[in-house]
């Protein structure tokens, strides 16, 4: 799930990186989007992320941008069922805020909200250690 109900108020959006999508992103624009995901993209093996991403059509990746672009679930919160939800977020995270998650928290049921400290939008992969016990710890206690 996208860590908020609506458009991405953070610093670095599908936006701000590839602006109106009149043309398919490839190359460059792809590697910039999947650094921007992370706090140290230095120290991450981003290769495979790009290939995977370079996997669908270049048509096909633009939709899938302009959707989360478009993304708003604002209006369909009374739909959501109250389920226990974990929140996660790393604390650098650029592409959503700290603010966005804790509108996420007030959904019904029962939310946990925890930051990965250091993390950026993907601690799963930048912290997944820590990540992996958080989760483990959130699914015992559920």
């Amino acid at each position: 799930m996208d860590s908020g109900l609506g458009q991405s108020q953070g610093e670095v959006s599908i936006g701000s990186i590839v602006g109106d999508l009149s043309a398919p992103p490839v190359g460059q624009t792809v590697r910039t989007i999947v650094e921007s995901w992370f706090s140290e993209p230095q120290h991450i093996d981003l290769e495979p992320l790009i290939r995977d991403a370079g996997r669908v059509n270049a048509e096909t990746f633009a939709g899938m941008l302009a959707a989360i672009r478009k993304h708003d679930l604002s209006g369909e919160v009374s739909r959501f069922p109250a389920i226990p939800l974990l929140l996660l977020r790393g604390s650098r995270d650029r592409t959503r805020t700290a603010s966005e998650m804790q509108a996420l928290s007030k959904l019904p049921g029962r939310s946990d909200y925890v930051e990965i400290s250091g993390s950026g939008h993907c601690p799963h992969i930048e912290d997944a250690t820590v990540t992996a016990l958080v989760v483990a710890s959130w699914l015992a206690r559920i």
